[in-house]
């Protein structure tokens, strides 16, 4: 069982210098063009694969020592000291250890829950990597910071000519962001903040496993289940299970909407062990079945925007020229 001791706080400002180093270095890397950016391709994804793990957003990895090997389904990528590594998001990876020249390090950006987790990780025992410190963000930059680096895969992998100028040039902006936050916001929450943010995160990456539960969070942070489910609901107003059952709901939405993937290897996904259980809980918080809610999205998708193009004095264009029942506008229009 994995325990997560509370940080003391004399820790705190070496371990926010050390991301500010980090970060900076590699935003002045990209600057010069000399930062390695590595980036598996986004194939099988959302799939159960053995020892292998994946997430509903993409991570970021800055290695700062030795090497990470990273397998993924149909790809190994070994990122070594100074390289940058995107992991997308929904593919399977296991992350090994690779010492090499110097010891292994790492620093990891995790989004979950509108909170960006920044963690220094270093091997254990077994040379697997481990997060031994994190600090949580509430940030206005989380939103921006996913698209971004969901940006950064898509042109990673693209052949048109500006690409890497591009890639280089959004990974600056990443770094940037980054920057800004550490600098204006308060990772090293308090002593009873930092379980509750510990929760959200062990949840995160235990999120498919079915066996998920409160006395399994509360065993791994070295606390009881009764007083981790007061706390928690005394931070967040929700029950632990609660929050659970949310997340994964948020996340089943998120497939149906932006993958192909079926309704069972949905479930599947989100820690659902009955695809029909899966189904009869979507319909109860949504009224309608998943495949409902899929049908839904593909009769949106070919309704034409609502609001007008341009509205200028009494006119409101709505097809370059043209008002809302397709007649030509007169006057001055942009």
């Amino acid at each position: 069982m994995l325990h997560y001791p509370e940080r003391p706080a004399s820790q705190s400002a070496k371990l926010i210098e050390i991301f500010r180093e980090t970060f900076r270095g590699r935003q002045e890397a990209l600057k010069r063009g000399m930062a390695t950016i590595k980036v598996p391709q986004a194939k099988r994804l959302y799939e159960r694969q053995k020892d292998m793990a994946y997430h509903f957003k993409p991570e970021l990895f800055v290695q700062t020592g030795g090497a990470t090997l990273f397998r993924c389904p149909e790809e190994e990528l070994l990122v070594r000291d100074s390289e940058i590594c995107i992991m997308p998001m929904g593919v399977p990876h296991h992350e090994t250890v690779e010492n090499l020249d110097t010891p292994f390090e790492n620093v990891v950006v995790c989004f979950y829950s509108k909170t960006v987790t920044v963690h220094l990780a270093r091997a254990d025992e077994s040379m697997t990597p481990r997060a031994t410190d994190i600090f949580f963000y509430q940030t206005p930059y989380f939103s921006d910071l996913v698209s971004m680096l969901n940006l950064c895969v898509g042109l990673r992998h693209s052949t048109l000519p500006d690409s890497k100028a591009g890639l280089h040039g959004v990974m600056m902006g990443v770094f940037s962001l980054l920057l800004n936050m550490i600098a204006t916001e308060d990772g090293a929450a308090s002593v009873e903040s930092q379980r509750v943010y510990r929760c959200q995160w062990l949840i995160r990456n235990h999120l498919q496993d079915p066996e998920l539960s409160v006395q399994w969070l509360s065993d791994s942070l070295g606390c009881s289940s009764n007083y981790l489910s007061k706390l928690f609901h005394d931070e967040l107003g929700e029950k632990v299970t609660h929050y659970i059952m949310r997340i994964r709901l948020d996340n089943a939405l998120f497939a149906l909407r932006d993958t192909t993937l079926s309704v069972k290897e949905i479930a599947l996904a989100c820690g659902f062990r009955d695809p029909n259980y899966f189904s009869r809980v979507f319909r109860q918080h949504y009224d309608m079945t998943p495949k409902d809610y899929r049908q839904t999205l593909v009769n949106e998708s070919g309704r034409p925007e609502s609001e007008p193009k341009l509205v200028r004095g009494e006119h409101e264009e709505y097809h370059y020229g043209f008002d809302e029942e397709n007649r030509p506008i007169r006057g001055n229009l942009k």
